[in-house]
């Protein structure tokens, strides 16, 4: 049996189980849906799954759960991954004590080449930007922000002393303008660089609480990026981020597919998908396929609204009900273009996203300026230069370390989160089907004794005279 008609098969099972008990919800799920037709999409297959099996209300109120209490659960996940991958991967390249030319001179770096997505662009204090920058003490791209603006040396956290060399700088023996450099603190000298890779990453937050809700708006409708003004290009590179991811996730384990350069080589029809995203997100909005093609989008002030609402919240069952209020004004709005009897299914597509822009959200959060100026540091020690000058080319020559890195980072955060809430939704269907059998067998039984009693008792009669004639009993 090929994969599209094991997961038919599965879909068939599930719904025949959810038919036979009440009070589970009825929403179709038909054969051609892409899920079904991509063998390797794990992820959009759990969530036609999750669908099918739970319904629209359940799905929000898990979704609020993962945002309200297990973000912090997901960051120490993601951390344990990026320590033991570049460990693993660069342990054999580089010296393990931290060069002693790193702690005097360190490595030139222009901005250009570390910040993808030109977030360094934005001023944290802004409206866009308290969105997508974090705490200050915690998030390294804003101090990466306040250095650049600073133009001296500036520490973070006695571990890299980071300068903005306004004037340009050579870097790889190449002249570039908006260079930074950066430096080891002398406190870890003669220390592992490993041991350093561990502290610095143990400093940042990828994954804030208050920030993380609005920056998955803003990934799925580009509220944010509609409201700067970015450029096509800055976007296009955002969308072409997205497909890369999705390209990953989809075909890392598929046999027919090779891990060559041209593996990131997009085709005409991915090109149009990557261009119809990028003037989405230039007018801040998303199309409802489902809902007869609406056109979908949300308010910055009520993005805005809800990160100072979730803004000094630490307490998991408060951030939930503050989620759980704004959420829906968010769905709402989403849904302003949607017909009356599409509604319900509006719903539905906006809290899809959502899971979908969270992946996304934790896949950028590896990808910021903060991440690919430390991977710089072991690229640079590995190779004695640095082997890209974009984020395709960082993604291409460093291809097998990133698609590891995604993968594994997905599987232990979203997918994990997702099998579990699935399975034990699973299990109170299959507990009711056992329920409704065993029902079922003792009717049966209850029949056969009432026909034994009734229709056929004479010749029940019968058979015992001549059993009892024959002295068998």
């Amino acid at each position: 049996m090929d994969v599209k008609s094991s997961k038919i098969k599965v879909v068939k099972d599930l719904l025949a189980f959810k038919a036979s008990c009440e009070g589970f919800p009825g929403l179709n799920l038909n054969n051609s849906l892409p899920s079904l037709t991509n063998a390797l999409d794990a992820i959009a297959f759990l969530l036609d799954l999750i669908k099918s099996v739970v319904g629209v209300e359940a799905l929000k109120e898990k979704l609020i759960d993962i945002l309200s209490y297990e973000l912090e659960g997901f960051e120490l996940a993601i951390k344990k991954i990026l320590k033991s991958l570049i460990k693993e991967v660069f342990s054999c390249n580089i010296s393990p004590t931290i060069p002693i030319d790193m702690v005097n001179n360190g490595i030139n770096i222009d901005i250009s080449r570390i910040d993808f997505f030109n977030l360094l662009k934005v001023d944290p204090t802004s409206v866009e930007g308290s969105i997508m920058y974090g705490d200050p003490n915690t998030d390294f791209n804003y101090f990466l922000y306040d250095t650049i603006q600073l133009g001296t040396p500036n520490t973070w956290k006695n571990m890299l002393i980071v300068t903005y060399l306004p004037n340009g700088g050579v870097v790889d023996n190449e002249f570039k303008n908006n260079v930074i450099n950066i430096k080891i603190d002398p406190s870890y000298t003669n220390k592992s660089i490993f041991k350093f890779l561990n502290n610095f990453i143990d400093t940042m937050r990828f994954l804030p609480e208050t920030n993380t809700t609005p920056r998955i708006i803003d990934t799925v409708f580009g509220t944010v990026s509609s409201s700067l003004g970015k450029d096509y290009f800055t976007l296009k590179q955002e969308s072409e981020f997205e497909q890369i991811m999705n390209m990953i996730l989809y075909k890392y384990e598929d046999s027919e597919v090779e891990i060559d350069d041209t593996f990131l080589q997009f085709s005409n029809e991915e090109m149009y998908e990557i261009e119809q995203r990028t003037s989405l997100l230039q007018n801040g909005t998303v199309v409802l396929k489902e809902c007869e093609f609406a056109v979908s989008s949300v308010n910055l002030s009520t993005v805005t609204e809800l990160l100072n609402s979730l803004s000094g919240v630490t307490v998991g069952g408060e951030r939930k009900k503050i989620l759980t209020k704004e959420l829906q004004k968010l769905s709402d709005e989403s849904t302003q273009n949607v017909s009356d009897e599409n509604k319900k299914t509006g719903e539905l597509a906006f809290y899809l996203n959502l899971i979908k822009g969270l992946i996304m959200v934790i896949l950028k959060s590896i990808a910021g300026p903060a991440m690919i100026l430390i991977l710089s540091i072991y690229l640079k020690l590995s190779y004695g230069f640095l082997n890209f000058n974009d984020m395709k080319e960082f993604i291409k020559n460093n291809i097998k370390f990133y698609m590891d890195m995604v993968k594994k980072v997905v599987i232990d955060t979203i997918q994990k989160t997702l099998l579990t809430f699935l399975f034990n939704a699973l299990k109170e269907i299959i507990i009711c089907n056992l329920v409704n059998n065993t029902k079922q067998m003792q009717k049966q039984y209850q029949d056969t004794l009432n026909g034994l009693t009734n229709k056929n008792q004479a010749a029940v009669l019968d058979l015992t005279f001549k059993l009892t004639s024959l002295g068998v009993i």
